[in-house]
C-alpha cells in the first residue's frame, strides 16, 4: 500500500500503529515527496528507523539521499 508521509503527524506512530494491526506480509510503499521537507540530516535517520519495522517495504523520493 502506498503510503504518503506529512509534516502534520509522525510518521513513525503512524508506522507503529500499522504494523499492530496489518496482517502477515501487508507491506508499506512509504513516499515523502508530499512532505514539503527534505529533513537534511534527520532523513537517514528516519529512513533507518522506518526500515525496522517489518511492515515497511520501500520508499520514494529519497532524492536528498543521492
Amino acid at each position: 500500500m502506498k503510503f504518503h508521509a506529512c509534516v502534520f503527524e509522525s510518521v513513525l506512530e503512524q508506522v507503529a500503529a500499522i504494523q499492530a494491526t496489518a496482517p502477515e506480509g501487508f507491506q508499506l510503499h512509504i513516499d515523502f515527496s508530499m512532505t514539503g521537507d527534505t529533513g537534511g540530516d534527520r532523513m537517514p535517520s528516519l529512513l533507518e528507523k522506518l526500515a525496522s519495522f517489518p511492515v515497511v517495504g520501500s520508499f520514494e523520493d529519497a532524492h536528498w539521499l543521492q
